[in-house]
């Protein structure tokens, strides 16, 4: 008898959970979300996660907020994710391999299992970047034959711990070179060092030098032969070197939001990126486009 009353019990919270989920799927989103933004604001990220932003206000019909959160490599912005209720009024936008990079390396008390991605939104890949008048590196095998010849001689801004120092090594490993890394705290300072002539060439994110002509893309970092937003720029992979350093951004939710309202988000999201706002950011700021595909991001993260 006791075991009979157990199982319905069992059951009857079971519908009535299940019933719960519906009606707060149903009422999602009752108040503003908070759209966490782990870069400086100006870079190219926090003006994406704004566009961002603006759309999904119009799909979910609440203000969606851009909260900057920098620092620690965006371990920031990913620890005040964690520290919000499981409701789906906090998400976090990252690039996926920079917090798998954190994670891994032990800057946070979390694992991947902590984030649940509910959309992805494109992105682009490092790049090798020059100054305009810098003749030494027009072209990837200028820049290579030059620095075999001047081993330890160039000296290289990026980012430091993380995806563009790691970018860095693989190319030296690859091209059989050995370049000085230069660490800095951002794209910002990266090219302003840059442009000021203080290191010979940066290794960032290319639509930080688009839309400056003292600045040239030398070589996207991808093992792909093309990267169609800078179909004339050279890639690591049609220069003939097996470095692979892409940067798909994606949204994150925390781990016990519940399925109703991860599904609002994933669609709130996948049609966000197909508006011809989002396809006009993506085109002023070299940025890669697919469809979003939150399931690749979780796939990604756990890797």
């Amino acid at each position: 008898m006791l075991a009979k009353r157990g199982l319905f019990a069992g059951v009857f919270l079971g519908v009535l959970l299940t019933g719960m989920s519906s009606v707060w799927a149903a009422q999602y989103p009752e108040r503003p979300i908070s759209l966490i933004e782990p870069y400086p604001p100006g870079s190219i990220s926090d003006i994406g996660a704004r566009v961002l932003a603006q759309l999904l206000s119009k799909q979910l019909g609440q203000p969606v907020r851009v909260i900057d959160a920098t620092g620690a490599n965006t371990a920031v912005g990913a620890s005040k994710l964690q520290t919000e209720p499981p409701e789906g009024y906090a998400a976090f936008w990252d690039i996926i391999s920079q917090l798998a990079y954190v994670l891994d390396s032990k800057e946070l008390p979390y694992v991947a299992d902590d984030f649940q991605a509910v959309g992805t939104v494109g992105g682009e890949a490092m790049a090798v970047i020059a100054r305009a008048d810098d003749k030494r590196f027009s072209t990837a095998a200028a820049l290579v034959q030059y620095a075999k010849a001047h081993p330890d001689a160039l000296t290289v801004a990026n980012g430091g711990p993380g995806l563009s120092e790691t970018a860095l090594n693989d190319l030296d490993a690859a091209a059989h070179i050995r370049m000085k890394s230069i660490p800095y705290s951002g794209g910002s300072t990266i090219l302003t060092s840059l442009l000021g002539g203080h290191v010979d060439l940066a290794i960032t994110a290319p639509s930080n030098a688009v839309q400056n002509p003292n600045l040239r893309v030398v070589m996207v970092l991808l093992k792909a032969k093309t990267y169609p937003p800078m179909p004339n720029v050279e890639t690591a992979g049609s220069a003939g070197y097996d470095v692979d350093a892409p940067l798909l951004r994606a949204v994150f939710v925390k781990k016990g939001t519940p399925a109703p309202v991860i599904a609002v988000l994933t669609n709130a999201i996948a049609t966000a990126v197909e508006t011809p706002a989002w396809h006009d950011y993506a085109k002023r700021f070299s940025q890669s486009e697919a469809p979003s595909n939150p399931a690749q991001a979780n796939a990604e993260l756990k890797k």
